[in-house]
């Protein structure tokens, strides 16, 4: 679907606020990765005429750094009103800049360092040639918040301390020189009720006093380096990072809590943890120029096909915002500018290096221009022999930004921990009427279920939801399988609750009580839907659901009548004219499952949602053959206040914890 707006402004304000734009044909995608490889058909001769390249072909079709740039610059035209505007301009003359520097980069400085097996390499020449055939992943998050470096192709390389200090260093400085020597980028941030109050600062503000140092986040600590009191700011910033990263192994990396301790992503939580903080250093980090996060993650590094370099590099952008489980979200600081390492545990590999810029006022074209910048920086510089980075008094400050035995900050913390567990669903649409959201479950696919643990996924998908409705309002609700229609055109239904199921909701890790509900869906199933007639699933889902475009256009005010461009759907109204839809009604809940055949990322934003219905909720899952897709739709129309005052990402959460606990329960 293409919906055109009035500016980028527009669609990245949009797009922030969690809309249905995420899976959509945007220019911005958190999985937009490929190998390093070249393939047939890869985009090298896009001409200008031809339409943007969908998303589908991105992810698969193996394109190098030029054709992302590519993308980029086709399908940039789908969120601007007028191709011919400054800001368009802007953004297309960044987009050339990039292009074009890192096509003619300068010759590299000898230097020889071992990898891996001892073998001398000439690890400038590596850096030229992995920045210059690798480019694939300048890319990352769909609310245009993070950038991710080119991949390296370092990630299962073992890299000698020295290298990778070199590298770590040059690249900061490269960010460093771009800010004193082009824009100074300075954000900050004070939460207010619940939402962000964000101050920029440029060269132009004079009230503004400009800073000189930065701040190193390493594990628990913060640390304060004023780079104006050496002489040699390279040597500095070497020897500091070394001395932390030799302290690895003590207590200051053993976290009383996650990192992301006073995240705003459950803001009303955190906001309130603002109060137990030391003022004085939390002003420091905010005036400080550049933010750099040393982040661990745990991956066992192995050569890998491109779909699973596709999940790897997702994992980079999720740690690089700082947006995973573990971290809760992104840093109390993240509206700041934040340059990201990952690690491997041990510190001899570097996964990924990216730029986080959290939504914040900075133009989209300074940031590449950034990166460009300490791209170029981090390729002509010249490093010294170990011997000139003899151990010297080198100073900096450790900031106590807060008191991590404070018990009323403990009970914060552990509160958005859990708020956040909600949180990490994909909140796609959400007004006065209904609630729509989705889950990706990736632990394990259907051939792993159905294969390895003889599970049935419809039986699975079909006990956790109920197990979930009755975890969280301690009663027991009718819940219907929904097949689709069969030749005849009858709609076949059946009440999937049965007293063998609710003995096992009373003793959920009873193995053989859950044994006994499993069978007692397969004899209902027999029963009620033949093998002869299950495979007659009718093709016109379409005509059943509605797809994400008309929940789009009910949700921002469009006429649903009027035609879009690419538009999926017959009209709406060839809905209301099916007499089997009036069967909703009589259920509380509903769940459609729907086949690989499928093309998921056509509708997987699909709903029943809207006021005509009078059923309150509706879980439809796609069953795909490496991964499960769940979206989830609660109508707000009715009186049960038991329903109505619990969230749709309650309920997804809880839906994920019933999975992995029927999972567990059935697999001993």
């Amino acid at each position: 679907m293409v919906i055109q707006f009035l500016s980028l402004v527009q669609a990245k304000k949009l797009i922030s606020q969690g809309k249905f734009f995420f899976k959509t044909n945007l220019c911005w995608n958190r999985l937009l990765s490929s190998s390093s490889s070249s393939s047939s058909g890869s985009g090298d001769d896009l001409s200008s005429d031809q339409p943007a390249i969908s998303q589908q072909q991105v992810k698969t079709s193996g394109l190098k750094f030029q054709n992302v740039l590519n993308y980029l610059e086709k399908s940039v035209r789908l969120f601007v009103g007028d191709v011919n505007s400054e800001e368009y301009r802007e953004f297309d003359q960044a987009l050339s800049i990039v292009r074009s520097s890192l096509e003619s980069m300068p010759e590299f400085h000898q230097r020889i360092d071992k990898i891996d097996d001892g073998t001398l390499v000439d690890s400038q020449k590596l850096l030229r040639d992995r920045f210059l055939q690798s480019r694939s992943s300048i890319l990352a998050d769909g609310s245009i918040s993070c950038l991710i470096y080119p991949d390296l192709g370092l990630w299962n390389k073992i890299l000698p301390e020295k290298f990778l200090l070199d590298f770590m260093v040059a690249t900061i400085l490269g960010a460093l020189d771009y800010l004193e020597n082009g824009e100074n980028l300075h954000y900050s941030r004070v939460p207010s009720l619940g939402h962000d109050y964000i101050e920029e600062s440029r060269p132009s503000n004079q009230q503004q006093t400009k800073t000189n140092y930065i701040i190193i986040a390493y594990g628990w600590n913060h640390y304060l380096i004023d780079l104006g009191q050496f002489e040699n700011s390279y040597q500095a910033l070497w020897q500091i990072l070394k001395f932390l990263f030799e302290q690895s192994s003590t207590s200051m990396l053993k976290n009383p809590f996650p990192m992301g301790v006073l995240s705003t992503l459950p803001r009303n939580d955190c906001m309130y943890g603002y109060k137990f903080l030391n003022q004085s250093d939390l002003q420091k980090l905010r005036q400080s120029k550049l933010l750099i996060s040393i982040e661990k993650l745990d991956m066992i590094p192995q050569e890998t096909d491109n779909v699973e370099r596709d999940h790897r590099i997702g994992l980079m952008a999720k740690q690089i915002l700082l947006s995973n489980e573990e971290n809760i979200g992104n840093r109390w600081y993240d509206k700041s500018l934040q340059m990201v390492f990952v690690l491997n545990k041990n510190f001899n590999q570097l996964y990924s290096h990216g730029l986080c810029f959290e939504q914040s006022h900075a133009k989209i074209e300074s940031i590449l221009q950034l990166m460009d910048h300490s791209i170029k920086f981090l390729t002509k510089f010249k490093p010294k022999t170990e011997e000139e980075y003899t151990s010297r008094d080198i100073q900096f400050k450790k900031l106590q930004i807060f008191d991590s035995k404070s018990k009323r900050l403990t009970e914060i913390i552990n509160q958005a921990t859990n708020h956040f567990a909600m949180e990490k669903y994909l909140n796609i649409c959400s007004n006065r009427y209904f609630q729509l959201s989705m889950l990706q479950f990736v632990d394990y696919g259907l051939d792993m279920l159905e294969k390895e643990f003889q599970l049935s996924a419809e039986d699975w998908i079909q006990i956790s939801f109920n197990f979930t409705l009755y975890k969280l309002t301690g009663n027991i609700r009718p819940c219907y399988q929904r097949f689709l229609p069969n030749g005849d055109g009858a709609e076949i239904w059946f009440q999937c609750l049965n007293q063998e199921m609710l003995d096992f909701f009373h003793e959920p890790n009873d193995r053989q009580k859950l044994l006994l509900a499993l069978e007692s869906l397969k004899f209902h199933r027999e029963i009620l839907m033949p093998e002869d007639s299950s495979s007659k699933e009718s093709q016109n889902i379409e005509s059943i659901l509605l797809v994400y475009q008309n929940l789009a256009k009910l949700s921002f005010g469009l006429d649903l009548n009027k035609s879009y461009p690419d538009s999926m759907m017959a009209n709406i109204d060839s809905l209301f004219k099916l007499k089997s839809i009036r069967r909703l009604r009589r259920s509380t809940a509903q769940i459609t499952t729907l086949k690989p055949a499928q093309n998921y990322y056509d509708w997987h934003l699909v709903t029943n949602g809207h006021s005509y219905y009078d059923h309150r909720i509706n879980l439809t899952a796609h069953l795909a053959s490496n991964q499960m897709h769940f979206t989830l739709t609660m109508l707000r129309c009715g009186s049960e206040p038991q329903l109505r005052n619990i969230s749709v990402d309650k309920i997804l959460y809880e839906l994920d914890r019933s999975l992995r606990q029927i999972k567990n329960v059935f697999q001993n």
